[in-house]
């Protein structure tokens, strides 16, 4: 939920399966993730379980910027840099007013959605999902 995200330009995948192997989104997680990515990615990566190359996680807005591993963590100081040190308390309150909607919404719907989670996580169908999930990772089925 970093306000500017460095990524590696190779290797990496990005995305969320928790959908497709039985395990619902809290409402928290899917209302920042809109807050990061916009609606529409995040609707397409919580629901999808999509996984992404760098390029598309780029092209999509997952993340903002790419560049050689050893290059990173330089990068992403010289981001952090960018905003001087006389100005932290009004990037702040400028970050607080950004996120304000954001936050008002994960207050409302967090403890009325969230109550639900339990039973979507272990429902008969979230069960079969996690056992169909385990065996395409293991190559066996599961033992429980």
């Amino acid at each position: 939920m970093c306000d500017y995200r460095v990524a590696v330009a190779a290797g990496a995948r990005f995305g969320l399966n928790e959908v497709p192997i039985g395990i619902p989104m809290p409402a928290v997680y899917v209302r920042m993730l809109a807050h990061a990515w916009g609606e529409p990615v995040a609707s397409r990566v919580c629901l999808l379980g999509e996984i992404f190359t760098p390029a598309q996680a780029h092209t999509l807005g997952m993340v903002h910027e790419l560049g050689p591993a050893e290059e990173l963590l330089d990068r992403a100081v010289a981001v952090a840099e960018q905003t001087p040190e006389d100005c932290i308390e009004q990037y702040a309150f400028t970050k607080r007013a950004c996120q304000a909607a954001t936050l008002r919404d994960i207050a409302e719907l967090a403890d009325p959605l969230d109550k639900e989670l339990p039973a979507g996580m272990t429902s008969d169908q979230a069960r079969h999902a996690h056992r169909r999930y385990w065996q395409q990772l293991k190559g066996r089925p599961a033992e429980w």
